[in-house]
């Protein structure tokens, strides 16, 4: 029997974390073991919300503390509301918070880098895996490739290091460490086509590869679900990047077909989990609905699964700008493990975005542009009707997305991919 290959993978972000960037990292290692790898991880490890699972016995962890004064303050900072009608403050911050993610990124690398010195590279890996962001991770990876040219390397982006809300002091140094990155790599990894196309710029086309991040079927509740369905019960989960993610074509939708006498506000619950309720309640003030909101605060990973599978419809929100083309949220991902009915709001004045075309290409619901907002509004709210309708008067809402393209996005079929490069 042949011996799988040693890897080792370099990650900030990984479970127990309960973040969206720990998912991918964390299923890939886990996916990597159970098929007969030998994984060491490299990570934080620590943070407040411990609670994403994984099968991780054979997963031999080194774990960085020497960070958590730094993670703290960039937490705190990255925490504050942007004040619509205060742009400079909100440049301020931002660039305070990049200043504290580089001095937070020093300290990993340091700590890696003395750790590889003095122990990690004696275990003879084959590969060395790294997932950006942070930029530490793809930092390590550099690192290691300069120590150990014969190593494989793949450069997994989940995002791109040059995108438009990163202050411009720090962009030249940015694109630097895109470009050296993308050219040291033995493999350069994206999660949709847009990043690829962003990243590589047409070249590097023999060693580059779009492989999207996926669901996990083994995250699905043991029993089933019931629905209150006296009630309609849109859910969204996770961050608003201050204001850059906008629901408020969804809440200008509810105000008018309640205007309308279409449908009865009181008969609709807005549930919402993370941190940043006030981004969102502003959002919804606009147009007098903020009382359909709930707020569930931050929850557990197990948490969250249930109130998404107890909900009728999940909200997905993104963008897709000139420059900042194929943003694909990890959320979407775990709604298509989750079955319900997307409906997806993109901001932004390109359209035909990847988010719109995979809803529409697998029937996962609707898909909102504001690039087309005339026309999209018009389908945004006769859909949330129809789901009005057919749960609250009705009992129920007939949904039968493509299982073909759902498929293309379970893990099974993803690690196929991974595995080929490693």
């Amino acid at each position: 029997m042949t011996k799988k290959p040693k890897v080792l993978l370099v990650s900030y972000l990984f479970a127990p974390n309960n973040v969206i960037g720990a998912f991918r990292p964390s299923k890939i290692a886990e996916r990597l073991v159970k098929d007969g790898y030998d994984v060491d991880v490299f990570t934080y490890g620590y943070t407040d919300n411990d609670s994403l699972e994984i099968e991780d016995a054979g997963i031999n962890k080194y774990l960085v503390d020497s960070v958590k004064k730094e993670q703290r303050k960039v937490s705190k900072v990255s925490s504050l509301n942007k004040k619509k009608d205060n742009i400079l403050v909100y440049k301020i911050k931002r660039h305070y918070v990049t200043y504290l993610s580089s001095r937070k990124d020093k300290r990993f690398l340091d700590e890696f880098k003395r750790v590889y010195d003095s122990v990690l590279f004696k275990n003879d890996y084959d590969a060395v895996f790294t997932t950006f962001g942070p930029l530490c991770n793809l930092q390590a990876g550099l690192y290691v490739k300069k120590k150990n040219p014969e190593i494989k390397w793949i450069c997994d982006f989940r995002d791109p290091i040059v995108v438009d809300f990163a202050p411009e002091l720090y962009r030249p140094y940015f694109k630097y460490m895109q470009e050296i990155a993308c050219k040291k790599a033995d493999y350069i990894v994206t999660v949709s086509n847009g990043y690829l196309n962003r990243i590589c710029k047409g070249r590097y086309e023999d060693k580059s590869f779009m492989i999207p991040n996926g669901y996990d079927l083994k995250d699905k509740p043991k029993s089933e679900i019931i629905l209150d369905n006296s009630i309609l019960k849109l859910t969204y989960v996770g961050a608003l990047y201050l204001g850059k993610r906008d629901l408020s074509p969804i809440f200008k939708a509810i105000k008018e077909l309640n205007d309308e006498n279409k449908v009865d506000a009181n008969k609709i619950v807005f549930e919402y989990a993370g941190t940043e309720f006030v981004t969102l309640k502003n959002q919804a003030e606009q147009y007098s609905v903020d009382s359909i909101l709930n707020d569930n605060g931050v929850l557990s990973r197990k948490d969250c699964l249930k109130l998404q599978f107890s909900s009728h419809a999940l909200i997905l929100s993104t963008w897709n700008t000139k420059g900042e083309e194929g943003v694909f949220p990890g959320k979407f991902l775990e709604y298509m493990l989750i079955g319900k009915p997307i409906i997806s709001v993109v901001d932004g004045d390109l359209p035909d975005s990847e988010v719109t075309a995979v809803v529409k290409e697998g029937k996962l619901g609707i898909s909102y542009e504001s690039s087309n907002s005339k026309k999209d509004f018009q389908t945004l709210k006769d859909y949330i009707h129809k789901l009005y309708i057919e749960t609250v008067e009705n009992n129920g809402f007939e949904f039968n997305p493509n299982s073909t393209v759902l498929e293309r996005y379970n893990y099974d079929n993803i690690m196929k991919k991974i595995e080929k490069l490693i």
